[in-house]
């Protein structure tokens, strides 16, 4: 499937909703004969159990908490992580496009995203159901429902060419069903079921756990209630005698919480906190996304109290860290310029702005709509 194709909805059932099984500790059996896209419900949550507790019984870790696979040569190597980040990050930067009402922009940046999902069903990255939970919710959150429909639809026909077969395909399948009454409420249940499964089968401290219950708790709670999930955050925290590896991660997703609530001060002390911790700690050794979240936490607060000049200059700042760690060319480039582009134009500074945008229109580049074009032309 191309996004040469327009961006539909999956037709949804017309029979009513019905309650969720398991709540108050009852079960629904089968045998009541439960609308077929319940079934599809149970059957995800089952599956995504089973399959998380199966591969957490065969996960290793390095010395960083990272999780390890046996690559071609059978060799134990670290799963590419930068697959799932860059589809976060396309698609974050596609709901900024959306929101700047640039629509070609909009599907360009979509296609880079799309582009990434046979690679990462391939990888197989334990993080990567969460990874696309967390995309879903976002662009629900931004209204853009249909979006979402087209890329669960897009995973359910990319893994039909991949890995159509054992749990994980089955998952897969089940995503894309149109007969599933898809909603955030059904994906945050299936998702904390799967937190659920990390936190009992690795321990609740292991990087993975505590990184995957973080990004559920951002995007289910962090954008609904700030106080809720502020409150969780400072609860894991106080669990941690010694610095941790997922200390900092806390940390940062505890100084965005206070951005959200305006608490802009609060939000830069604990960034600088971090800052240090990085510095003192040999366990956090080359933690650079670490660093830049920082710097982002610090723009963002630079931002809002309306220190244009700091906040230009760190957001540039950051965008330098990104260039020289990873390339030009690193979705993170296009994703923070994009940012940085909208504050300009908001300050005024139209021609700045202007220049910023040329530069993430060659970043992002063309997709097949545009080459088709060239090509009638």
């Amino acid at each position: 499937m191309s996004l040469t194709s327009s961006i539909r909805p999956i037709e949804q059932p017309k029979h009513q909703q019905v309650a969720v099984p398991h709540q108050n500790g009852t079960t629904v059996p089968h045998s009541l004969s439960l609308p077929r896209n319940m079934l599809v419900y149970e059957k995800l949550l089952c599956n995504v159990k089973d399959y998380f507790e199966i591969r957490c019984q065969r996960m290793i870790f390095d010395k960083d908490g990272e999780p390890m696979r046996f690559d071609k040569d059978g060799e134990l190597a670290r799963y590419d992580a930068n697959l799932i980040a860059e589809f976060d990050s396309y698609c974050f930067t596609a709901t900024v496009f959306h929101e700047k009402r640039l629509s070609v922009e909009f599907r360009r940046a979509l296609s880079k995203a799309c582009a990434l999902v046979g690679p990462i069903l391939r990888s197989e990255h334990p993080r990567t159901l969460a990874c696309f939970f967390e995309v879903f919710i976002h662009f629900m959150q931004a209204g853009l429902h249909d979006v979402t429909s087209f890329l669960r639809y897009f995973i359910r026909e990319t893994s039909e060419l991949v890995n159509k077969d054992g749990l994980w395909g089955q998952i897969c399948q089940l995503l894309g069903r149109s007969d599933f009454e898809f909603s955030d409420h059904a994906v945050a249940r299936v998702w904390e079921c799967m937190t659920d499964t990390f936190d009992s089968k690795l321990g609740m401290f292991r990087r993975l756990a505590v990184s995957v219950r973080l990004d559920y708790m951002k995007r289910v709670y962090g954008t609904t209630d700030h106080r809720h999930e502020e409150l969780r955050l400072r609860h894991l925290l106080s669990l941690f005698h010694t610095p941790e590896l997922t200390t900092p991660r806390v940390m940062l997703n505890l100084a965005h919480n206070l951005v959200r609530q305006a608490r802009y001060d609060e939000a830069q002390e604990i960034a600088q906190e971090v800052n240090s911790l990085l510095g003192q700690h040999g366990i956090y050794a080359e933690r650079v996304v670490e660093k830049l979240e920082c710097l982002k936490i610090v723009s963002r607060s630079q931002f809002n109290q309306g220190n244009i000049k700091e906040a230009e200059l760190t957001m540039r700042r950051a965008i330098e860290m990104i260039i020289g760690k990873w390339g030009i060319h690193h979705s993170w480039v296009s994703e923070f310029k994009n940012v940085l582009e909208g504050w300009l134009r908001n300050w005024g500074r139209v021609a700045d702005a202007d220049i910023l945008r040329q530069e993430i229109d060659e970043l992002v580049g063309k997709d097949s709509v545009d080459d088709n074009a060239k090509y009638s032309s």
